[in-house]
């Protein structure tokens, strides 16, 4: 695992994870490029085009995924995972 500071340097990476603070994740987001799985924090996360957003609910982390940045990514989700979501989103 590594910090990454600009969006460049992670496009050689698999999964990148966004802190709750992080600014500009949409932008970010939209440079890393095909391929690459994002996971955030928060359903704010997938409205900028993240893939994965943890949540908390009933004082459990749940998570939601946005199935048209998925697919934006050139990535498939399987069907296992988006059985246990707690929710699958089609939003740009």
């Amino acid at each position: 695992m590594q910090r990454i500071h600009r969006a460049s340097s992670a496009k050689a990476c698999q999964v990148v994870y966004f802190s709750k603070s992080e600014k500009e994740v949409s932008k970010t987001v939209s440079a890393l490029g095909h391929g690459v799985l994002t996971v955030g924090e928060g359903e704010a996360f997938l409205s900028a085009g993240g893939i994965i957003g943890f949540v908390i609910q009933d004082r459990r982390v749940r998570f939601d995924i946005n199935q048209t940045a998925a697919e934006n990514a050139g990535l498939k989700l399987s069907s296992k995972l988006l059985s246990v979501a707690r929710a699958v989103r089609k939003q740009s």
